[in-house]
């Protein structure tokens, strides 16, 4: 049987022809560990008997663990000490500490003392990779970057990412050396106390090649410009041209491609008109004309001949 602390040894010393033998007896042991020791211990002519082991009330939370000592059987006090770390959205937490402790022999009116509440994990910033917490609760994400609120006995478990380049150096946690699962995760389980992780990232030099230097903005190749032609528009010269019109008159110039429209007109029925294109008579009468060129791609020329119309001498 091991035993790490015994409190009130009750000795008995049995006497042998030639020996003396002294034997210790105990009657409980503290600590977290079982033991064998049967809780029985002779005192005198008296017997002091142990009803129950003490349950274990801790990784439960404070109404669950009291809920545990009662179903064990036990009618004294419980008092739960809180560490008032807990955020708002973790509750009272869970016990991490109880006495007695654990399988502890006791009779049914022992009281208990309970200690419950929560722990900071921090994550220390880092520079050539990060750490990301994959935590369970979402409650566990305090208002402080890298800080995290984990209730008593809880896991949780961080990714170590390097950069591109970089692979990682060394992990720490409390200042002491961890080793890295697959996946490059590590997990804290059953969190008892304040606990803050670090990592160190190493990375091999990059040969930075020279800056390229800027090319320059193109810009937008200029439309070309449009091939203009000239369009002569006349009255040919003759005793009844002021009775005739043309619109627009003289050199018009027209983009190529282009159309244009000229108007032509007599100022009295009795006129006859005669419409000249490019050297060819293309239309001719007394009413007003319009002539359109379309598609213009070379230069031209439009008249208009004015005539008066002589009626015949009827017999």
């Amino acid at each position: 049987m091991r035993i790490d602390k015994c409190t009130a040894p009750i000795r008995q010393f049995l006497v042998f022809p030639g020996l003396l033998f002294a034997t210790c007896v105990f009657l409980g042991c503290s600590g977290d560990k079982p033991t064998t020791d049967s809780g029985i211990a002779q005192e005198g002519s008296g017997q002091l008997s142990v009803a129950v082991r003490f349950p274990e009330l801790r990784d439960k939370t404070p109404a669950e663990a009291i809920a545990a000592y009662d179903a064990g059987g036990m009618t004294g006090t419980v008092t739960v000490h809180h560490n008032g770390n807990c955020t708002p959205t973790q509750g009272q937490g869970k016990v991490y500490r109880q006495d007695p402790n654990v399988n502890s022999p006791v009779d049914g009116t022992e009281n208990v003392s309970l200690h419950a509440g929560c722990f900071n994990v921090e994550v220390a910033p880092t520079t050539n990779g990060k750490i990301t917490a994959e935590f369970v609760n979402p409650a566990e994400q305090t208002s402080i970057a890298g800080v995290f609120n984990v209730k008593a006995y809880d896991s949780i478990t961080f990714m170590v990412l390097p950069d591109p380049g970089c692979d990682v150096s060394e992990v720490l946690v409390n200042g002491e050396p961890v080793a890295l699962a697959a996946g490059r995760t590590y997990t804290l389980s059953d969190v008892k106390s304040e606990q803050r992780v670090t990592a160190t990232f190493a990375c091999t030099a990059l040969v930075e090649s020279s800056p390229t230097a800027p090319k320059p903005e193109s810009k937008p190749e200029p439309e070309p410009e449009s091939t203009i032609y000239n369009i002569e528009a006349s009255v040919i010269t003759g005793i009844w041209q002021h009775f005739c019109s043309i619109s627009p008159e003289g050199s018009v110039p027209v983009s190529e491609g282009t159309n244009r429209t000229f108007d032509i007109s007599a100022s009295a029925g009795d006129i006859l008109m005669d419409i000249i294109v490019d050297q060819e008579s293309v239309a001719e009468g007394t009413e007003g004309h319009t002539y359109t060129f379309t598609d213009v791609s070379e230069d031209h020329t439009i008249s208009v001949k004015c005539y008066m119309v002589i009626n015949p001498i009827q017999q």
